[in-house]
């Protein structure tokens, strides 16, 4: 059944000649005085050839994303194990630069990291390792680890009881990272961020707000679209791929779950993270 109000989708079609095309339908749905849907009215374009560009893009971001893990990898261990010989020599100057280089291999390993997730997104290949997960816990342990990295920001928590839900506790840490992150980094004259736990209709919601830039309704509507970047002259400064928030709505949604947005310019942005406690 077609939804009421507008409608934006992609589907593939098969053809009974055995081709595959796919299609971009949108437009929207009528009612009557009942206020019943009676019939839909849009446009469908042919994205055939679109898909297939994707598609070859998707597949020379993995094949990339592969065969740089290796080499990056050699790099961080060869970086740590100079290191640790500078401090072993005193040499705390050397030893300086080396962990700034460590820093930024950790920077490079993590957006090889997120290459590597939205092609096993758009492969439909992001597998969850499912167990029992306290989210209120998971929190703690997160912020105990992101706290000394977040500069000024102190992360505070309000954590009502939840019940432990199914889930993957490496890829629902990922998620908590990116936003607490996201929140410390666009809000750079702040020095909070608040995250905040409670139950309602049958989920459980996490929500990560920074007293930040905000954004407007059109950066809002396009924020969990892959490779997305803002116009916005006051966001677009930060840096970033523009994957982040695509991986974490795709890593929430095969939760079954999904993650909303509030927000306002200048007045900062909370981002909502609702989870089923049984799917």
């Amino acid at each position: 059944m077609i939804p009421e109000g507008k409608f934006n989708l992609e589907a593939r079609v098969h053809h009974p000649s055995g081709s595959v095309c796919w299609i971009h339908y949108y437009g929207r749905v009528f009612k009557n005085e009942k206020g019943e849907p009676t019939h839909a009215a849009g446009v469908i374009f042919d994205i055939s050839d679109r898909k297939s560009v994707e598609q070859k893009k998707d597949e020379f971001i993995g094949i990339a994303s592969h065969e740089l893990k290796t080499p990056v990898t050699s790099i961080k261990a060869y970086t740590e194990i100079l290191y640790d010989q500078f401090i072993e020599a005193g040499d705390n100057q050397s030893a300086v630069y080396l962990e700034k280089l460590n820093n930024q291999v950790d920077r490079l390993t993590r957006l090889i990291r997120d290459l590597l997730d939205a092609t096993r997104i758009s492969e439909g290949r992001l597998a969850l390792r499912e167990s029992s997960v306290d989210m209120n816990q998971l929190l703690r342990d997160t912020v105990e680890d992101m706290q000394n990295t977040s500069g000024k920001h102190t992360i505070e928590l309000n954590l009502q009881d939840l019940p432990a839900i199914q889930g993957d506790k490496e890829r629902l840490r990922q998620v908590i990272v990116n936003l607490i992150a996201n929140a410390t980094k666009y809000s750079p004259e702040a020095d909070r961020v608040l995250i905040k736990t409670y139950r309602s209709n049958g989920n459980i919601n996490i929500e990560v707000q920074d007293f930040g830039i905000g954004m407007s309704e059109e950066t809002q509507s396009n924020l969990f679209e892959r490779f997305f970047r803002s116009n916005d002259p006051s966001i677009g400064t930060f840096p970033g791929l523009g994957l982040g928030l695509y991986i974490s709505m795709q890593i929430i949604k095969q939760h079954k779950g999904t993650i909303r947005v509030r927000s306002e310019k200048g007045n900062g942005s909370v981002f909502t993270i609702v989870l089923p406690v049984e799917h």
